[in-house]
């Protein structure tokens, strides 16, 4: 079935993965033909930090632009990892003192202090086109590992030993029976190093694995390190699925799992995908032999297809070690290029996981109820509300990827049955490892006191806590000097803080508080530390959006209606712009048999009228979007007067190429009478004076019903000119807006459809206009009648052309409870808003349904407008 118009997604944006170091100087990135976009890893000194995109233009990707997209959309990570490298010197001056930083981003790196032996072992079966690339990152890595171990897990060809072959200082091993544990396993019985690291042949390490895996391994109390997985590319629509399905990545900030076996359980725990991931996982040797090896029922090669990796990180929680996820430990994971392939990974990963469940519940009876219990939560919290946010988060991934690992995770058990025959354990005993963990618990520490107090100095290097063996939480109070900043407290499972987590929480729980200046309230030390950042990185310190390009043209569409006092008074205002680039003006004539436009546009430089005969805002700015030359298309209303600097100010964040449309502040030109006043305490249609800048990410993080009447209205907008004719977006929505059934919400739903595609929308409160408000009790209330009608006809919309469940719940939930609320506060005297008012409203809001039924139909009888490309309102409108 071919998909509907109006369902069309944003066409794909082929991204570039790349890297920022921001302690260099920016880069370009050049010779980029073919990509849309740039993916970009930030890093501080090879420490990652987040990603930013930034859009291709012209083959070419500004290194300036990706380090102040860094800046400005990770601030609090940026600050964060400062701060926590800061702690490891100390802050001996008191406030932002940016000397400080300055030698932190500057200062060599230091040493490993233990150097243990690491062998890497690389598992793969008849993948030569992978491994060949893999080997070579991996002879390319700086510090080198001590060794090189390629497992070849039943090979039914020559092509991995004619791979391997090249690298001499590679050694090969043949794992005759297949399956990626049993590979493993093998891998770890042959190594020599003190750990065994081991990644995928689909992988590309980073250049500093090997010394990121031994700073992680220099706290001997951990065991076990998993690290960030970050895509290889993202050239297919398949692959960024992947990504925003969940990807490999566990996120950019260090966490130290362990747990007290003699007082905290670890079934919590099982979820043990959380941890990481197989592609990058590390493992102490000798903690490999006491544990036991990898179980041979799990994970691909075996009819279970995964499980194996989370199988082992949960053996080494349970047992009471530590379990660290280090995201400096970094590789690129070749992601599956095929949406078939796609699907079957996710399915695969269903199995895989229920599989593993069902394992665990075997081997460890004493949790099995809870095991049990945890499965069946993850399946209502995890694929059932991903599967229910198909429909009320629409846009975000594809139903049928969530209904194949729903089916695999039916699947799970019934896989592993035949997996424990495969490994000849048909009675389905506890393995040896399953007894290991239960023994390793049983000689675990017991009666472990609940907290110690311990004092830290800023002003000084924090280090680590390691004489808390006896106690569950340390209690940190953190002091610079004779000044008491407060108390974190850790947990302490493993019965020692290294340094790195000591600091961290430390920075998590205070911020920039460690730096003092406690007297200055504390947005504006954050203020004037954002500020600092652009100082510390001085190639960025132009402002975030660069002038927007002064040779576009833009058009002004002024839709009117028989009201040539408005127009002209309107027209004057815009005659003073102060803008050196071209603009035009169309004047669209809603009504043009009653002859009353064309005189108040005549004589007037660059402004034309052009016609349009059916009634309705929509109707005539689209028509005037269709008739306008603009690379930028303004909408404005009549009754509105502009500043002079008006356009300026409202087209310049469009030198941020993501952004797709800006709106403005809307002020009262007047609160002379009563109507006016009331209209404003309703809420009027400014949106006051904080920048707001919002994308695709807001867009679906809503588990409501998207606000976006929050971001303005037409009276003040601009948009890019292409969106018009993106398939994705389309013309305004003709069954809504003033002069039709259901009276407005028509630029509600543009910003919704620019959203859903993944587009960006600033508000910027600096563009202001001044519009005259109603000047009526009897116009206020047809005004709100038809704003209510509006709002419910624009959710109705959502739910039958996008199929967003979201619009149900503000239908259903927040209306009623909203009104519920205001007559309440009438009822009560804490709110003087004329209860006639609410009334009206509410009448507004019954009427909603019908109103949109007959707009819809009356759309049908006029027909529609379309531009060239864009075709995506043919159901709302049909």
């Amino acid at each position: 079935m071919p998909v509907p118009p109006e369902r069309r997604e944003r066409p794909f944006q082929r991204r570039y993965v790349s890297t920022v170091e921001l302690s260099k100087p920016p880069a370009d990135l050049v010779g980029l033909t073919g990509y849309d976009a740039v993916y970009a890893l930030v890093r501080i000194r090879g420490t990652p930090i987040g990603v930013v995109e930034q859009p291709v233009i012209d083959g070419r990707c500004a290194g300036t632009s990706l380090r102040r997209a860094a800046l400005d959309e990770l601030r609090w990570p940026i600050t964060r990892n400062l701060l926590i490298s800061g702690l490891a010197v100390g802050f001996p001056t008191d406030g932002l003192n940016l000397t400080q930083f300055r030698s932190i981003l500057s200062a060599p790196s230091l040493p490993v202090r233990t150097t243990p032996s690491v062998t890497v072992v690389i598992c793969t079966r008849d993948r030569p086109h992978y491994l060949a690339r893999c080997l070579d990152a991996v002879a390319a890595l700086d510090p080198v590992p001590d060794e090189i171990i390629v497992v070849d897990n039943a090979p039914r060809t020559d092509a991995t030993a004619a791979v391997v072959v090249r690298h001499p200082s590679i050694r090969r091993v043949v794992e005759p029976a297949a399956g990626l544990d049993r590979a493993r396993s093998r891998g770890a019985a042959e190594s020599r190093g003190d750990i065994v690291a081991y990644t995928d042949d689909d992988v590309v390490v980073d250049a500093g694995w090997i010394g990121a895996l031994r700073r992680a391994f220099e706290d001997p109390k951990v065991d076990a390190v998993t690290g960030l997985v970050l895509p290889l590319e993202l050239d297919t629509p398949a692959q960024w699925l992947f990504e925003r399905y969940g990807g490999f990545g566990r996120g950019f900030l260090r966490c130290w799992t362990s747990v007290d076996v003699s007082g905290q359980r670890a079934v919590g725990y099982v979820g043990a995908g959380q941890f990481g991931t197989g592609a990058n996982m590390a493992f102490r040797r000798s903690t490999l032999a006491e544990l036991g090896p990898f179980d041979p029922a799990l994970d691909v090669g075996t009819p279970t297809n995964g499980g194996g990796d989370l199988e082992m990180f949960y053996r080494i929680v349970k047992s009471g070690r530590m379990l660290l996820y280090d995201p400096d430990v970094i590789v690129w994971h070749q992601h599956r290029r095929e949406y078939r392939e796609l699907r079957e990974q996710l399915m695969n990963h269903g199995i895989g996981f229920y599989a593993y469940l069902t394992r665990t519940a075997m081997l460890d009876r004493q949790d099995r109820l809870s095991v049990a219990w945890f499965g069946l939560r993850w399946l209502v919290r995890w694929n059932l509300r991903r599967l229910l946010q198909t429909w009320f988060k629409p846009g975000m991934f594809p139903r049928d990827l969530v209904l194949a690992e729903i089916a695999g995770s039916f699947r799970g058990p019934a896989r592993l049955r035949s997996a424990l025959r495969q490994a000849s354990d048909a009675r389905l005993e506890p393995s040896p490892a399953g007894q290991q963990r239960r023994a390793l618990q049983s000689n675990s520490r017991r009666g472990r006191l609940a907290t110690v107090r311990r004092v830290v100095d800023v002003r000084s290097p924090i280090e680590g806590i390691a004489d808390v063996d006896d106690y569950r939480f340390v209690a940190i109070q953190v002091r610079r000097g004779d000044e008491r900043i407060g108390q974190v407290v850790v947990q302490s499972a493993s019965g020692s803080l290294s340094a790195n987590q000591v600091r961290q929480a430390i920075v998590q729980e205070f911020g920039i508080g460690v730096l003092g200046e406690t007297n200055r309230p504390e947005p504006e030390r954050y203020r004037a530390f954002e500020a600092a950042l652009r100082d510390l990185f001085p190639s960025s310190s132009r402002p975030s959006n660069r002038p927007f390009d002064p040779d576009a043209v833009v058009s002004i569409v002024v839709a009117t209606r028989d009201r040539p006092a408005h127009l002209e008074r309107l027209l004057d205002s815009l005659a003073s712009q102060k803008s050196s680039r071209h603009v035009e003006i169309v004047v669209v004539d809603n009504n043009p048999t009653s002859g009353l436009t064309p005189p108040v546009a005549a004589g007037r430089a660059n402004v034309r009228v052009v016609p349009e005969a059916r009634a309705g805002l929509s109707y005539a700015r689209n028509r005037g979007i269709l008739a306008s030359i603009g690379d930028i298309v303004v909408a404005t209303d009549d009754d509105v007067l502009v500043p002079p600097d008006w356009i300026e100010t409202l087209v310049a964040p469009f030198g941020d190429p993501n952004v797709m449309a800006v709106t403005g502040n809307v002020v009262a030109e007047s609160m002379a009478t009563r109507s006016e006043r009331l209209f404003e305490a309703y809420g009027g249609l400014g949106r006051g004076d904080d920048r707001m800048r919002v994308d695709g990410v807001w867009f679906r993080d809503f588990r409501r019903a998207v606000p976006t009447w929050r971001l303005g209205g037409t009276a003040n907008a601009a948009f890019r000119s292409t969106i018009f004719r993106d398939p994705a977006i389309g013309l305004l929505d003709e069954s809504l807006g003033a002069g039709t059934p259901t009276g407005c919400s028509e630029d509600t739903d543009l910003f919704y459809r620019i959203l859903r595609a993944g587009y960006r929308i600033v508000y910027e409160p600096k563009a202001v206009v001044r519009h005259r408000h109603r000047g009526t009790m009897s116009a206020l209330r047809r005004q709100l009648y038809a704003y209510s009608k509006g709002h419910v006809a624009y959710q109705l919309t959502t739910l039958t052309r996008e199929g967003d469940m979201r619009a149900l719940v503000r239908l259903a939930f927040e209306i009623p409870e909203l009104y519920w609320w205001r007559i309440r506060t009438r009822l009560t005297g804490a709110s003087d808003y004329p209860l006639s008012l609410v009334l009206v409203e509410m009448a507004g809001l019954l009427a909603g349904p019908v109103a949109w039924w007959r707009s819809r139909r009356r759309v049908r009888r006029l027909g529609r407008s379309s531009a060239p490309g864009a075709d995506s309102l043919k159901c709302s409108t049909s």
